[in-house]
């Protein structure tokens, strides 16, 4: 059964992860301290919350697509070639209701088939959010790198994917569904998001994209989950480290907030599936993005993060935010200088 709990563009990941909303011992309070009082040591596995994690996984019915399109040698030479790789999440249905009843709208159902084409490149799916195969919603067959197309009946819920877009910048990538068309460049679709209202109904379409710069090969993918703001001072996080291909590296949490000094900084923790430490995260936040690093157990720079989060502009226990960022791990193709170590 298909339920929402959202707020605006909060559904674009509160669709993919339900669960409940728990500190779990992490205080905003510590935004002071050095990387906000979190350590190299390693943790117990999901960070010793694993109903929190748990209900944040993708569902039985989300799983990690299987796009014949990502071994097609058509599509792995534009990805070899591309600069850039851009990770795209959409959403569509009742995106702004911001109540839990489980009602669905079997009289009403609304049509959001539709396809996503990019002019140049091409793409693969990486996730399904919420679509049912047993009311026949998914992805149809793919035979063309540069087109996806899609079945999602929506009678009261959300459906929604998350597409790794590889193609040059001036490649434009078109949206249709449900009557709307959405046309963006790819060089657009960086730390950006949106939502368009379907004329006649309550429904929404809505979109959130970031990148990562492919430098020379350096390791690189995608980072999601939630973005709580629990107290005037800050909040909290929590999300997946996820590989380019889809493959879940690890967990992650950490803690955002502004400090005495008036900087708006986040700090976070990567950990691996038994727990052990990976990364300490810092950065800076505003305006809806995040820039920052990560550093090794000898606080030793690894790589960098950037991405976007939403915060509700109510704050209810109901209504949350999310982040969608990008990793780039450090290579000899595209060394980290040590100005970028300046937030801790």
């Amino acid at each position: 059964m298909k339920r929402l709990m959202s707020l605006g563009l909060a559904v674009l990941v509160a669709a993919l992860f339900g669960g409940c909303r728990q500190q779990g011992g992490l205080d905003p309070e510590t935004i002071n301290e050095a990387y906000a009082g979190l350590t190299t040591e390693d943790e117990e596995p999901q960070f010793g919350e694993p109903a929190v994690f748990g209900a944040m996984a993708a569902s039985a019915a989300d799983p990690v697509v299987d796009d014949t399109i990502a071994a097609d040698p058509s599509y792995v030479t534009e990805e070899q070639k591309a600069p850039t790789i851009h990770y795209l999440l959409l959403a569509w249905g009742k995106l702004k209701r911001d109540s839990i009843d489980g009602t669905l709208d079997v009289a009403n159902p609304q049509d959001f088939s539709g396809t996503l084409s990019v002019t140049a490149g091409g793409m693969v799916v990486v996730r399904k959010v919420r679509m049912e195969a047993v009311q026949g919603d998914g992805v149809l067959p793919r035979t063309d790198r540069k087109l996806l197309e899609w079945k999602s009946t929506i009678y009261g819920g959300v459906d929604g994917l998350l597409v790794k877009i590889a193609a040059p910048a001036d490649a434009t990538v078109t949206l249709t569904a449900a009557g709307q068309t959405i046309a963006k460049t790819v060089a657009e679709l960086d730390l950006t998001y949106g939502i368009v209202d379907i004329p006649g109904t309550d429904d929404a379409l809505a979109w959130a994209a970031a990148k990562v710069e492919k430098a020379g090969g350096c390791p690189h993918g995608y980072m999601v989950g939630r973005w709580n703001k629990r107290l005037a001072i800050g909040g909290v996080f929590r999300g997946r480290w996820v590989s380019a291909d889809g493959e879940l590296r690890g967990h992650m949490r950490g803690l955002f907030g502004a400090r005495d000094n008036g900087d708006h900084v986040f700090f976070g923790k990567w950990i691996g599936g038994g727990g052990e430490f990976h990364g300490l995260l810092a950065g800076r936040y505003g305006d809806g993005a995040l820039h920052g690093h990560w550093l090794d157990r000898e606080l030793q720079l690894k790589g960098r993060v950037k991405g976007i989060y939403f915060e509700p502009p109510i704050l209810e226990p109901r209504k949350v935010g999310f982040y969608l960022g990008t990793w780039q791990e450090a290579c000899p193709a595209d060394p980290i200088e040590p100005s970028e170590t300046e937030v801790q």
